[in-house]
């Protein structure tokens, strides 16, 4: 279900149908997220792709509505704070807990993508089974920097609450995150009080001393990365400028043949995909019809012979349908096999066309840069 890509279009002609119950816990999310999808193709209230501007009330009703908020591809919400002052875009993903099965990928893509990672739960379920699984997904994808546990007030006394920052902090070190630290935070007295220690103005100080530092090495070890790839591209291009005209365009005219070739090559390889792709639709296609055609033989071969006899007819036609599913369900895995080793082949097969093809541009552009340059 989730590996099919539909239209706008497709949707609109899909809303009538009807999105019946399921039984597995995937399935269900899924079909929750499709029935908000429906529901908010049907309404038409906003233009596919277009971009809109609304106050922050406004976001704030529609990001709770799923059927709206399923349509959104990203919100960028500008408030004033001290944070977004110094420069930092914070983003809030779903939580894991959501019964919807986009928000949890949504959050992952987010994840993977961030300079920090600051991961909060709740005091009374420190560190559910919810929150166990999740940090099983992300664990080859980024470490919590913070994992805050919010709502720390409702502990009956310091020692409750350094039990509860215990246990979570052995439940990270089991799972391999030996460097996240667990600070409490409550966002009910930060709301009351900013200068509560208890409330979250204990994990202000800890990332102005902590995390803090290490973004900020960070950021200047990719500049400098950046500016010493920079300078060596210039010294490159330095090098070439300062040679004899005579020699730029010898080089000049010895790159261009190879480009030509390269552009000829990929121009052969598109042809050879087009081909490939016809090839790959034909062989899906027999291969279901051979299929349909196997299911109607071996109907027709056990389930005439299972009721031959009069007596016990019932129980040898239970007993032949029985059969006669697994073998359509051997022969169905079987195709579904072949197709996929056929497509795995020719995957590996084109990956070098299809890496020309991507780069063909990038060097016919480098081609054209340097011929440029030597009629300057």
């Amino acid at each position: 279900m989730c590996n099919l890509t539909y239209t706008l279009e497709s949707l609109k002609q899909a809303e009538g149908l009807s999105i019946k119950k399921t039984d597995t816990l995937e399935e269900k999310q899924w079909v929750e997220y499709l029935r908000a999808l429906q529901m908010g193709v049907k309404k038409e209230q906003y233009e596919w792709g277009s971009t809109i501007v609304i106050s922050l009330t406004e976001w704030q009703e529609m990001a709770v509505d799923e059927a709206k908020a399923c349509l959104i591809d990203v919100s960028h919400v500008y408030v004033h704070t001290a944070w977004t002052d110094a420069g930092y875009e914070l983003i809030d993903t779903p939580g894991v807990q959501s019964v919807h099965e986009r928000h949890t990928a949504l959050a992952m893509s987010e994840i993977e993508k961030a300079d920090a990672f600051i991961y909060v739960t709740y005091y009374h379920h420190a560190f559910s089974n919810a929150d166990e699984r999740f940090m099983e997904k992300i664990k080859t994808i980024q470490s919590p920097d913070y994992l805050l546990i919010n709502a720390s007030d409702l502990a009956a006394d310091d020692g409750e609450k350094q039990a509860v920052m215990t246990h979570v902090r052995d439940q990270l070190q089991t799972l391999g995150f030996p460097h996240t630290d667990v600070v409490p935070i409550s966002s009910k007295r930060a709301l009351e009080d900013h200068t509560d220690e208890e409330g979250i103005l204990s994990f202000t100080q800890h990332f102005e001393n902590g995390l803090k530092p290490v973004l900020r090495a960070r950021l200047d070890e990719e500049l400098e990365a950046l500016l010493r790839a920079h300078i060596e591209k210039l010294s490159e291009w330095q090098v070439w400028m300062n040679q004899p005209e005579a020699d730029r365009k010898q080089k000049a005219q010895a790159f261009r043949l190879p480009v030509q070739q390269k552009k000829d090559e990929g121009e052969e390889a598109i042809r050879q995909l087009e081909s490939e792709d016809v090839e790959i639709r034909a062989f899906g296609v027999y291969a279901h019809r051979r299929l349909f055609l196997r299911f109607a033989d071996h109907y027709k071969s056990i389930i005439s012979a299972s009721v031959g006899q009069q007596e016990g007819r019932k129980d040898q036609l239970q007993k032949g349908l029985n059969e006669w599913m697994e073998v359509a369900e051997n022969d169905w895995k079987t195709t579904l096999e072949q197709e996929g080793e056929r497509l795995y082949t020719v995957s590996n097969e084109r990956q070098l066309p299809i890496d020309l093809r991507e780069h063909l541009d990038l060097s016919l552009q480098l081609h054209g840069t340097l011929e440029s340059s030597l009629t300057k």
